[in-house]
């Protein structure tokens, strides 16, 4: 539902790394179309798709290619089999996808090559319940003396709705010796028939019983349903306490055709709002990001942290499909921008789709970067999808954030997501819908 990851205390430290620092041995296939996949120049029936990425690092004064990935897809433009050939390590690692109905994943498969064979190293499994909620995630490791897989990670999510089919209430549970224990729960609260909430409550379980954490209050929003204002609450000593106050601001230039969204973060302190931190994100026309600047508020005044700030470069072909993205940041002590990471795409194909609203959804979303550092950008093209819902959980099922009627554009901080995969689920009109998987570093 928001900007800003609702879990997020603001006395918590906030990294000092820019959202593009990924790393080489990390495989990119669990997106469409690779780690930063592009934007598909996609009607309702064809997608124009990359069978060939390639990633480098910035290493002194040249491009160094540290990856090579090669996607195959089906008729509906889903990567069925992705092979990521590290280019430092010489290691070739094969990700093989199955998906239900609706192109969701159910399945992930991976493998390594040895000598001439694929070997197992770990699968995903993945359910849903009618309504497009993620009510299974477990990951299994392959053991080569057994030959068996074995499970290694394994979560439960119980989603209850009210009459008017909005969610209520969900419960996570994590799978640890044969047993499931519940370790989370999110309550949900609307004012009349909206359909977006006006608080969220969060709680962790603790000694066989639910023990409050924290909550989104005070829920505003825009005429168009784009968040505007809520307050994030601390549960202490059977109180709430306020702890962080986001505000935020949106503009469109007209003659640049760019969109910009300022969140603004206060910290509730001697019983007074003060300014804490601020983060505007620049889209320009087909929702990619232009800049990016985080600036904290010091000495009365708004002070840029380059560490958190950063460029992208984007090169489009001529059919409109991006080929070349360019991560740049501030770099203090050379005193001024430098690269850092780059991806390549080619070898086009368009591809036909069989299936309309889950093809068009997925087609029309991007989700980038991944791995990820700190900002996760989302973005809609407004052309094919006018509104959905982001929701990203964690590995071990509890829901980190949730954001419902995007349209356009949005900036996840996963700055404090402790490092590990996330699936990230976005559902538009008519049940339309996909998942897909992140990496926090």
């Amino acid at each position: 539902m928001l900007l800003c990851l609702s879990s997020v205390s603001y006395s918590q430290s906030r990294s000092q790394r820019p959202a593009s620092r990924l790393t080489a041995s990390s495989s990119l296939s669990s997106l469409s179309a690779g780690g930063a996949t592009p934007a598909l120049a996609a009607s309702q029936t064809t997608m124009r798709l990359p069978r060939s990425e390639k990633q480098y690092f910035w290493f002194g004064t040249s491009w160094m290619p540290v990856q090579d990935i090669t996607h195959q897809y089906n008729n509906k433009g889903l990567v069925t089999v992705s092979e990521a050939t590290n280019l430092l390590a010489a290691g070739v690692l094969r990700t093989t996808h199955a998906y239900d109905a609706q192109g969701r994943d159910t399945l992930e498969l991976n493998q390594v090559k040895v000598g001439n064979n694929w070997v197992n190293e770990s699968r995903t499994r993945i359910k849903y319940d009618q309504q497009g909620h993620m009510t299974y995630f477990a990951i299994f490791e392959w053991n080569r003396e057994t030959n068996q897989w074995e499970i290694g990670a394994a979560t439960r999510h119980t989603h209850t709705y009210d009459s008017n089919n909005r969610l209520s209430q969900s419960v996570s549970a994590e799978y640890e010796e044969n047993n499931w224990n519940d370790i989370s729960k999110s309550v949900y609260e609307y004012a009349g028939s909206s359909l977006v909430p006006v608080s969220i409550t969060s709680y962790e379980r603790m000694e066989g019983a639910w023990v409050a954490d924290e909550r989104m209050t005070e829920l505003v929003y825009t005429q168009n349903q784009f968040e505007q204002s809520y307050i994030l609450q601390l549960y202490d000593g059977g109180a709430w306490f306020n702890n962080a106050r986001h505000t935020f601001s949106y503009s469109f230039n007209a003659a640049a055709n760019t969109t910009t969204v300022t969140e603004v973060v206060d910290a509730f302190q001697n019983n007074t709002w003060v300014p804490g931190y601020r983060t505007t994100v620049e889209f320009m026309a087909g929702d990619y990001l232009v800049s990016l600047k985080s600036e904290v508020y010091e000495n009365n005044q708004w002070i840029v942290d380059a560490g958190n700030s950063e460029i992208t470069q984007i090169q489009k072909d001529a059919a409109g499909s991006i080929t070349d993205i360019v991560f740049r940041f501030f770099d203090e002590e050379a005193g001024q921008e430098v690269n850092f990471l780059r991806f390549a795409f080619s070898d086009f194909i368009n591809v036909t789709v069989t299936g309309v609203k889950d093809d068009v959804l997925a087609g029309a979303t991007q989700l980038y970067p991944n791995p990820v550092t700190d900002k996760l950008h989302v973005a809609l093209d407004a052309a094919k999808v006018q509104d959905a819902t982001v929701s990203i959980h964690s590995i071990t099922g509890q829901k980190m954030y949730e954001r419902s009627s995007l349209r356009g554009e949005a900036t996840i901080d996963l700055s404090t997501f402790p490092g590990g995969v996330y699936l990230v689920r976005v559902t538009g009109p008519d049940n339309a819908g996909f998942t897909k998987k992140i990496v926090k570093q």
